[in-house]
């Protein structure tokens, strides 16, 4: 069988891969290179999509006015639209596009988690055409859940063309997902932490730079091509006195509140639409039938929503209007991602976060006309908190709005009003709006790590023998100079039995290293003085997953292995770095 790649393609890649290569001996810089390469890569995805969006949107509109015996009855004509949109799309993702399905951000959770990084270059055209025929069409979906797709599906394919490293694929695809929440939103800040806080669920990102590169490229490349303005346009709203803030800590609990209805509402949906006796090419139609039954009442819940946003920042909407949107938003945006349509889900959390907070702005200076604060302040807060509520990403959804509205006045109702959010919702519902997806498919994600994969290795597999040990009689200066000797910073003390009686680290006795040793201390001083008593430790049966809880509660690099729990004798030590090694590999070995 002839190969798929001409010659002359195969041929050229190897000469630019052996030039790059040459040219970046070390893989950091060749990361920080190729970071630049990403970051214009996804400005231009972001472009592109957005054009593709209007373009369906232009097709759509002239398509509702020339049905002939719907003239003079636009809704109706929309009606039609979104349901031909919904056949169309439900036959291509079951046909040619298969891989553009899905929510867009769990999918690249999943990727970044499971497979390194890796991401199939048809990806990004299949999520463009799909999520742009849903959302041109009026879906009640928006493009940020996309774009992070596109883009990261961008920074994946380059980092896989220059053959990097799995834990360097992983940084270049969370590049492209900063690239594209900065593109569109022109908030680099934001984009850089949501590819830390969602993508990739680790704050201690070695390559920090990188990801930062990517989001300033990317907002850069976009602004260029465009006639770029702020996507909301944010009237004057004072400052906010110290006597709102109990109105705003409320607004932080209604937000949460709506936050976990809406995500119980939208799984609800897909699982009834799941049991729907059609087939399931035919079940987005369904979805967008009845979102245009909707939007018959309520056209505003049609599309991204972000006129709706606009609409409520600059008070031209009623307490009334506002209140009776969140409920029909909500509905609309289940009934679209619900029923198998592709589209993103921060947009309609926006919409949603405005309309409350507006609608609770209105209500406070009814109920409370001494009170000062603008409707636009406490939608913008309602937004943040809305953000934060369904993605648990708080510092995400904080500079969001900061970024927008380039205010440091909104920092700190922002922030109380997100951190209420985050903290209720996390209670209420341990999921977010895109790990919940995860869950269902089973696949269990902490900090970025698969907990299966994790719960399916004991701990005898990884664990190393118990060298480097400290019987608890050790005098002071003999503990010094073991410790002065050894690579390790840990030092399990254990009795003459070899039961485990407590660990010394490196911490512990830095002080005492530089004291001038004496007689007297050496006499009175032995390691069962110094040592930390009744240590975390982990037994052989237990899988990596607990022990990985166990690390998390002690921050410690390295713990002690004892056969029971009851008998604490020492039989080994397990290292942090041997976890996350043998996780990588379990990880290679099932892809």
């Amino acid at each position: 069988m002839r190969p798929l790649t001409p010659r002359w393609a195969r041929i050229g890649y190897r000469w630019i891969s052996r030039w790059v290569h040459r040219i970046f001996p070390n893989e950091n810089a060749l990361l920080l290179a190729l970071a630049f390469l990403v970051g214009v890569g996804s400005g231009f995805g972001a472009l592109l999509f957005e054009k593709m969006i209007a373009w369906f949107q232009d097709v759509s509109r002239d398509l509702a006015g020339a049905i002939p015996f719907l003239q003079g009855w636009p809704a109706l004509g929309t009606l039609v639209v979104l349901v031909v949109a919904g056949l169309l799309g439900g036959i291509l993702l079951r046909t040619l596009l298969r891989s553009g399905a899905g929510h867009g951000v769990p999918d690249v959770m999943a990727a970044v988690a499971l497979r390194g990084g890796r991401i199939r270059p048809r990806v990004v055209g299949d999520t463009a055409i799909t999520s742009g025929l849903c959302i041109g069409a009026g879906g009640s979906a928006g493009p940020e859940g996309p774009i992070v797709q596109i883009g990261s599906g961008i920074g994946s394919v380059i980092g896989q063309s220059m053959r990097m490293s799995s834990d360097r694929l992983r940084i270049l695809t969370a590049c492209g997902a900063a690239g594209g929440i900065s593109a569109i939103f022109g908030a680099p800040l934001a984009g850089v932490m949501f590819a830390v806080e969602v993508i990739l669920g680790d704050f201690g990102v070695k390559s920090l730079t990188a990801i930062v590169i990517s989001s300033v490229l990317a907002a850069s490349t976009f602004q260029a091509f465009v006639s770029w303005e702020p996507r909301f346009h944010v009237p004057e709203h004072g400052v906010l006195p110290m006597s709102n803030l109990p109105l705003i800590l409320a607004l932080g609990v209604m937000a949460a509140l709506v936050s976990w209805f809406f995500i119980k509402s939208l799984y609800w949906t897909e699982d009834r639409f799941a049991r729907l006796p059609v087939p399931a090419w035919v079940k987005p139609a369904v979805g967008m039938g009845l979102l245009g039954v909707v939007a018959l009442g309520f056209p505003g819940v049609l599309g991204d929503g972000y006129h709706g946003i606009n609409d409520a920042l600059n008070g031209r909407l009623d307490l009334q209007l506002m209140a009776v949107l969140v409920l029909a938003k909500l509905v609309a945006t289940c009934l679209t991602v619900g029923s198998g349509n592709v589209g993103g889900l921060f947009a309609p959390s926006m919409v949603l976060g405005a309309m409350m907070g507006g609608a609770f702005g209105i209500a406070a200076e009814l109920m409370w006309p001494q009170q000062t604060g603008s409707v636009a302040l406490y939608a913008l807060v309602g937004m943040a908190s809305m953000i934060a509520g369904t993605t648990h990403a708080t510092i995400s959804s904080i500079l969001l709005i900061f970024e927008v509205t380039n205010d440091y006045a909104m920092i700190l109702p922002v922030m109380l009003a997100s951190a209420t959010a985050v903290v209720l919702s996390s209670a209420l519902n341990r999921q977010s709006i895109y790990t919940l997806k995860l869950i269902r498919e089973g696949i269990h994600l902490q900090r970025g790590v698969e907990v299966n994969v994790m719960g399916s290795i004991p701990v005898r597999q990884v664990m190393r023998p118990p060298d480097q040990v400290v019987n608890e009689n050790t005098h002071f200066n003999t503990l010094i100079d073991t410790i002065e000797n050894s690579r390790s910073n840990t030092f399990p003390v254990v009795d003459d039995e070899g039961i485990l009686h407590g660990v010394i680290t490196y911490g512990d006795i830095r002080a005492l290293l530089h004291e001038e040793r004496s007689p007297e201390m050496d006499l009175l001083i032995v390691a069962r003085d110094i040592a930390t008593p009744r240590p975390e430790v982990v037994t052989p049966e237990e899988n990596l997953n607990d022990a990985m809880r166990t690390f998390g509660m002690q921050d410690m690099a390295v713990l002690p292995v004892v056969d029971t729990r009851e008998s604490m004798r020492l039989v080994g030590k397990l290292h942090r770095i041997d976890v996350l090694n043998a996780y990588r590999r379990a990880l290679m070995t099932s892809g």
